[in-house]
């Protein structure tokens, strides 16, 4: 499947941990175009799994992100997302420098992330995830997608929710020189591997074990009439 993504564009990947981020991003987008909230945890902190750090990483990160946006560098957000708030947050910069914003996410079965972190922790000698952890993220990810098309709703242009890891690996990045496609060129949203597409607003719900999005950037609350 091919997934368009212009010049400048914000790509929001979604998904909990272990459902293949990071390796999703390292496959089709170069190391300049990343901002990884695991590696400014290990910048700021003890390592990537440093917890403690979180709020200082993701304020580093939104910094980051409004440098890069404002000068029409795509941008690809290597974290969790799997609420609302942390989503907001991102879209927020992305309207501010009039740049459109597509959320790929990896709604993996909650067996594989489960696995994956584990060998991950193994493979790299660190702390993992607590199970509790994920099974938070995979909850809040369940609310977003209770209603296909949601995330278009919250004001994606575009969202591609990738089912299975299949899906995830037939994956093609399609580069679209800037100016050719804008915000409104987008507007739909594709699910191989799972169903549907809708609208609709999120409520906002309580933020995961693994995200701690910029607090400087609180969602506006929509004018009444």
């Amino acid at each position: 499947m091919q997934i368009a993504v212009p010049d400048g564009a914000l790509v929001v990947l979604v998904g909990v941990a272990g459902s293949g981020k990071t390796t999703f991003a390292a496959r089709h987008f170069g190391p300049d175009e990343i901002l990884s909230s695991d590696a400014f945890r290990g910048r700021i902190g003890s390592g990537e799994s440093d917890q403690t750090v979180s709020r200082a990483a993701f304020a580093v990160l939104h910094r980051e992100l409004a440098k890069r946006l404002g000068s029409g560098r795509t941008t690809v957000v290597d974290a969790t997302n799997v609420t609302p708030w942390a989503r907001q947050g991102l879209l927020r910069r992305a309207v501010a420098a009039g740049r459109p914003a597509i959320a790929i996410v990896l709604d993996l079965p909650e067996a594989i992330c489960l696995g994956r972190n584990a060998q991950r922790a193994a493979d790299r000698a660190v702390a993992d995830v607590p199970h509790a952890a994920i099974r938070r993220q995979s909850a809040d990810l369940g609310r977003s997608l209770r209603d296909p098309g949601r995330l278009v709703g919250e004001g994606f242009s575009e969202v591609v929710r990738l089912g299975t890891p299949d899906a995830v690996d037939a994956v093609e990045i399609l580069r679209i020189p800037d100016g050719r496609i804008g915000t409104a060129g987008l507007g739909r949203a594709a699910s191989p591997g799972s169903a549907g597409r809708d609208r609709g607003l999120l409520p906002l719900t309580e933020r995961s074990n693994r995200e701690e999005p910029d607090r400087t950037m609180t969602p506006r609350r929509p004018r009444s009439g």
